[in-house]
């Protein structure tokens, strides 16, 4: 019956929605689908020896297994390059055959239930464990060893079923040496020494995907809390237990908010979160024991300065405790029920823990990334099996836009009914795989409203609606007219959009109309004309609007809307303008909008306001301002004024002890005065230390816009192994700014493109497509192939494409070809 669903669905969508677009496609895309399955795991049991120092993990995988028929001849377990000492049948030794992708054992010597216990090794696999050693040139690093396995990389330490549909309970007896700790999945049964070495032993007895079975191990502190009976760990190096508090302290609040929210308490006895080094992901949600990355841990001066990327961070990779861990998505297609929900809920702790502005402003920011990405690179439906490897669909689609999507559904059905609904999602499909139709048809049982077009339309078909409207009062007959047209091609969207009408008296009143052709027009009768009229004033819908209306009401909703995101959208739209009197209106509120949010974007409102009194008030703005991330943004915008009164201002502000976002930014502004001479000045903030090394990346961002010699000499130094990731990193983006038309740069690009670190290769591998030079297309070919990180190789694919101005085969190759 599921199978058939899922049939049905795919034809639906392939018969209504339209294909990802070309950036999107490639040579090496195509449509994938759940492989076929010989057995079911009923349980794991993994026994593991793992020598961090020699990058060694050795031992066997014990499976409990259930076949579904005896028809086929073999059953197959993914396994990528181990050593397969021998594979044991209900303890009796069998014949196998593997090659280096899958161990295949004949169904001969399996009955309808039993055991087969695959003993093997691994040595510093690609990909899977990933073993963090200190190194000459950063002989501080601790030793760590922790596992990756999202999407299908646990195939690379243990043997399994390698797919999100297969759930089976698991346990863990993995020995490192002393004094290492090691944390895994589930609860901490048992810990026996040996001499030097010590074997945890952690069993989890609820079903669980092999992606998210994981350990971690490493000399960390520990610091305990408590919500309610559940024990809340917080892992990480020694020495910094206060970081730890104050990066993830939140959690049992977190718990609490979400465990109230889904109906369903927080259903295991731990929850742990372990910072280790050199991660390359901002965090990964396996069950019960988080791994983050340890450069999300903030110190006294970065807490102070209102960073919240580590609750973000924590709420994130909580939330999917439930929607990801607690109920799976059953194949990657539909991989949004796992992230978007944990990117919106995102969204609910901000509005839990902050209020409705702070959800507003979560949603608007998602809605800019996924408009960023749909319009600079590439545009897809949310479902797609049309892929390269299940990785690439962890994109925007699928955190920023799958969150708007239960926004869109939250505006549709109410707030109440979808809270409800959630809860009858999560009731019914615990400990169970999902597909997109279980979450509309839970929908359907609670609300009664059919979402089948709205599922066709905003889900399995890529894009949104792109939308003009003009507003205008009629005297004589006393009406207002609000004129929507479609500019979409293709049939028109389907939806309800809410017009707010201000009137004189200053009423609000609210009016859903339901949109379903190309044109509409909407007429209200009113005796005298509105202050201002907003359509969609909770941007429940998701979509590109233009509207046109009278300069005034601009002006009065920068004023006076209750709704930041309007207040900051009538901001940008007075910015285009820029006359005296939109001045002094963005002036007023930059200085005494009640909401940071709203102050921050007036300040980016101001880019491109080269007027000598915008850059006076700016300054200004800043000597009132408490909070740091808007005088962040006022430093961003002050950037474009070259006088010097500006510059001396950046040199104070540079020196500031008390910051790490406003020195930082003020290097950068100093760097875009393009001028030679600063480049001693921007040697001061490479010797500054920060958190996320915010001052030396923004340094080097002001090198890459001197365009010297030295300035250059200075990124390449940047990109030395002595150096932080971030510093890494940011030379590498560097590069393609100031490098260009130099062998050298080039030659420093790949040789980075192949470090040991993943993200370096990642951001080596887009600066070398954005200089474009098609000499290092051989190398590039070189990274779509073997056992490397699925955004490497996808990276490596579209550089090659973008460097051939659009052509999948290499120009190199073709060339050859016609020698030939």
């Amino acid at each position: 019956m599921l199978a058939r669903r899922e049939q049905l669905i795919s034809e639906r969508a392939c018969a209504f929605g339209d294909a990802p677009d070309a950036r999107y496609l490639n040579a090496q895309t195509k449509a994938h689908y759940s492989p076929d399955r010989g057995f079911i795991p009923l349980r794991i049991r993994l026994d593991l020896k793992v020598d961090v120092k020699k990058k060694t993990a050795e031992g066997s995988c014990k499976t409990e297994i259930e076949l579904i028929h005896k028809h086929d001849e073999w059953i197959a377990f993914d396994a990528v390059e181990m050593q397969i000492q021998k594979v044991l049948v209900n303890g009796k030794s069998v014949k196998f055959e593997y090659d280096k992708k899958h161990i295949k054992i004949h169904s001969k010597h399996i009955a309808q239930r039993g055991s087969v216990e695959i003993f093997y090794r691994v040595s510093n696999p690609p990909l899977g464990i990933f073993f963090i050693h200190p190194t000459k040139d950063q002989p501080h690093k601790p030793y760590q060893a922790w596992t990756h396995s999202e999407a299908q990389e646990a195939r690379y330490w243990y043997p399994c079923q390698d797919q999100p549909e297969t759930k089976c309970p698991i346990e863990m007896h993995i020995t490192a040496e002393k004094p290492f700790k090691v944390i895994a999945n589930g609860d901490l049964v048992g810990v026996k020494t040996k001499g030097n070495w010590q074997t945890y032993s952690w069993k989890f007895d609820h079903p669980n995907p092999s992606y998210l079975n994981a350990f971690m191990i490493g000399d960390f502190a520990e610091v305990k809390e408590k919500w309610g009976k559940v024990d809340i760990l917080y892992y990480g190096d020694k020495g910094r237990e206060e970081d730890l508090k104050r990066s993830f302290g939140k959690t049992p609040k977190m718990m609490q908010a979400f465990s109230e929210f889904t109906g369903y308490p927080y259903p295991h006895k731990k929850y742990a979160q372990i910072a280790v080094h050199d991660f390359i992901f901002g965090g990964m949600e396996h069950t019960t024991c988080t791994t983050q990355t340890e450069e999300a841990l903030q110190d006294a001066i970065a807490d102070a300065e209102n960073n919240d990327w580590p609750e973000t961070l924590s709420s994130h990779e909580l939330a999917h405790q439930w929607f990801g861990d607690l109920i799976t998505c059953k194949d990657w297609q539909h991989g949004w029920l796992n992230e978007g929900f944990a990117r919106y809920f995102e969204a609910v702790w901000q509005e839990h823990a902050y209020g409705k502005d702070a959800y507003d402003y979560d949603i608007y920011e998602n809605y800019l990334t996924y408009m960023d990405e749909d319009k600079l690179k590439y545009r897809r439906p949310i479902v797609t099996n049309v892929y390269m490897e299940p990785s690439n669909l962890f994109d925007s689609h699928l955190y920023e836009k799958g969150a708007l999507m239960l926004h869109m559904l939250r505006g549709i059905v109410g707030k109440e009914l979808f809270k409800k609904a959630i809860q009858y999602y999560v009731q019914k499909h615990a400990h169970q795989n999902v597909i997109t139709e279980d979450l509309m048809d839970a929908f359907r049982v609670v609300t009664g409203k059919n979402l089948t077009q709205f599922m066709d339309q905003f889900l399995y078909q890529g894009g949104h609606p792109e939308l003009k409207a003009s507003v205008f009062y009629q005297k004589k007959e006393h009406k207002l007219v609000v004129r929507l047209i479609q500019t979409t091609q293709g049939e028109a969207y389907a939806f309800p959009l809410q017009i707010a009408v201000t009137h004189t008296n200053k009423k609000v009143v609210l009016e859903t109309k339901q949109v379903n052709a190309k044109e509409h027009r909407f007429e209200f009768k009113l005796d005298q004309e509105p202050l201002n009229v907003v359509i969609d004033p909770e941007n429940y819908v998701l979509k590109n609007l233009s509207t046109q209306k009278p300069r005034r009401m601009w002006q009065y909703q920068l004023q006076h809307d209750t709704i930041i995101t309007q207040r900051i959208l009538a901001a940008q739209e007075i910015a285009r303008y820029a006359s005296p009197e939109d001045l002094r209106l963005l002036n007023a509120a930059l200085r005494s909008d009640e909401s940071w949010r709203v102050r921050g974007n007036v300040a980016l409102a101001f880019i491109g306001i080269r007027l000598p009194q915008a850059g006076e008030m700016l300054l200004h703005a800043y000597g009132f301002e408490k909070m740091y991330r808007v005088k962040r943004t006022i430093i961003m915008a002050l950037s474009e004024h070259k006088t010097p009164e500006v510059r001396e201002f950046l040199l104070r502000e540079a020196q500031r002890q008390d910051s790490y976002l406003i020195p930082a930014e003020s290097y950068r502004a100093l760097g875009m005065r393009k001028d030679p001479n600063e480049i001693q000045i921007l040697e001061q903030g490479m010797k500054r230390d920060a958190w996320y090394d915010v001052i030396r990346t923004a340094s080097i961002s002001g090198f890459a816009q001197l365009q010297s010699e030295e300035a250059y000499r200075r990124i390449l130094q940047a990109l030395h192994p002595k150096n932080s990731n971030f510093v890494r990193l940011a030379a590498c983006k560097a590069l393609a700014n100031i490098g260009r038309g130099r062998d050298d740069t080039q030659a420093k690009l790949v040789e980075a493109a192949n470090d040991p670190y993943i993200l370096v290769q990642i951001y080596a591998i887009s600066s070398l497509a954005e200089i474009g030079d098609a000499r290092v297309i051989p190398e590039l070919e070189k990274l779509t192939k073997g056992h490397r990180d699925p955004r490497v190789k996808r990276g490596a694919v579209e550089a090659i494409r973008k460097i051939n101005g659009g052509i999948d085969l290499p120009k190199w190759k073709e060339e050859k070809k016609d020698e030939e």
